[in-house]
């Protein structure tokens, strides 16, 4: 152990260091005082960890420190770790004995081990400067159980109790020898509750074992009530016909329309849909599965389509633009019951604007010389037919020519819209 030399006109000082240093080397933990700077202590403890199935090395106070900054730091900062082994446990009887370099902090005992003694040898440095040796204090290797193979069997529903029951897997001791005939209980019961997928301690029991705690990855599912799940929406007005949509989006959620097979994301948008239809929603899955942190994806709520969820709004799924839509004036002389007629029938020729209006409501208005004619009954020299599609013109009764005729096609965008829009088309007939 480095100490600091005597300097006489430290006085009392150095007295008080003095006495502070042959405190520390009675003291019961090992300790390192770094005398080249600010006082550094260290020291490290193993215990049988029956979850991974061998020991553990935790170092704390500054060897904890120089092992966090060794790897920005490795020139300033190191932590190596060496096991020994001794049939007594007294001085000068320890041999270094071989442990996973990459895991240095464990050893997994074999059998022959059983009966000695275990501890671990740090070397270590400090803000660039070696430190003594630490040892951990000597610990005797008993048989004990080893959980590293144990598990949790299928799901527990998130915030509910785990049940021990399903610990299921291989118990072995360090002879490697499986063991039966063991209880397992939760350590903390009104604890082990998770509400996603989490290490949960449990006790292990076995009659001439120790026993030992093991943490134990359980996986949790979510749940979901069908009162969480958004209504589907009633206002059929507002939705296109032959489509249904839920009255909220939940960005938990998802929900399938083919029993399962696919899923989508829960929003307010439509979806083809018809009445007595059946929807499954259920909690989308969250993280990765058989890892901490994962949430199982939910058992799916079901939801039955009413004939009110159904649209009734065929507009709403197509955005009328005048541009596209056209409307046709075609001129047809006829004689029916030797009656001589011109027949000029209107057509829309822009199918999806057609489409888009089904439903909404719309009507023909025919001028001719700028004046409407509304009359539906043959004995008029005008009339319309065909549900104000067709204008006839009876040439027995015309009183000139030439006449221009204008037809207007009105609409509605949709039924409850409180404005109308048309297009118009005109036309020059002559009547021989």
């Amino acid at each position: 152990m480095k100490t600091s030399k005597p300097i006489v006109w430290f006085g009392l000082f150095s007295m008080a260091l003095l006495l502070s240093l042959l405190s520390c080397s009675n003291s019961s933990s090992p300790q390192v005082i770094y005398t080249g700077g600010p006082s550094v202590t260290g020291s490290v403890e193993i215990a049988w960890e029956a979850t991974f199935g061998a020991f553990e090395a935790v170092a704390s106070g500054s060897l904890a420190d120089a092992e966090e900054k060794a790897f920005g730091e490795p020139a300033n900062y190191s932590v190596s770790y060496q096991w020994q082994s001794s049939d007594t446990g007294s001085d000068g009887s320890w041999e270094n004995i071989a442990a996973d370099p990459s895991n240095p902090y464990f050893y997994q005992p074999s059998a022959d081990k059983i009966g000695k003694y275990l501890r671990v040898k740090i070397d270590w440095k400090y803000g660039g400067a070696s430190q003594a040796a630490v040892f951990s204090k000597a610990v005797q290797i008993q048989n004990r159980l080893n959980g590293l193979l144990l598990e949790y069997s299928g799901f527990v529903l998130a915030g509910t109790a785990v049940d021990a029951s399903k610990i299921v897997g291989v118990l072995s001791d360090i002879r490697g020898d499986s063991v039966s005939g063991y209880s397992v209980t939760a350590k903390d019961a009104d604890a082990a509750k998770p509400t996603f997928s989490d290490y949960i301690l449990f006790e292990v029991s076995k009659e001439s074992y120790p026993t030992e705690e093991v943490s134990i990855l359980v996986p949790v599912q979510g749940v979901l009530k069908a009162e969480d799940v958004p209504a589907l929406s009633t206002d059929a007005t507002k939705i296109s016909s032959g489509k249904a949509r839920f009255s909220a989006s939940r960005d938990d959620l998802e929900f399938s329309t083919d029993g399962g097979s696919s899923w989508k994301a829960l929003s307010a948008d439509e979806f083809d849909a018809s009445a007595g239809n059946t929807i499954k929603v259920r909690k989308k899955a969250v993280g990765q599965a058989n890892y901490y942190g994962y949430l199982k994806e939910s058992e799916p709520v079901a939801v039955t389509v009413a004939a009110e969820n159904i649209g009734k709004n065929s507009s709403s799924s197509i955005e009328i633009d005048f541009k596209h839509l056209e409307l046709g004036l075609t001129k047809v002389e006829v004689e029916e019951d030797s009656v001589p007629l011109v027949k000029i029938n209107a057509e829309l020729s822009n199918a999806d604007v057609i489409k888009a209006l089904a439903g909404a409501a719309e009507s023909y208005a025919w001028f001719v010389d700028g004046s409407e004619i509304i009359a539906s009954d043959s004995a008029n020299p005008m009339y319309c037919m065909d549900n104000g599609q067709t204008l006839v013109m009876n040439k027995n009764k015309l009183p000139h020519d030439v006449y221009q005729v204008e037809c207007r096609f009105c609409f509605k965008r949709s039924p409850d819209d409180e404005g109308f829009g048309f297009v118009s088309r005109q036309i020059s007939v002559t009547v021989q």
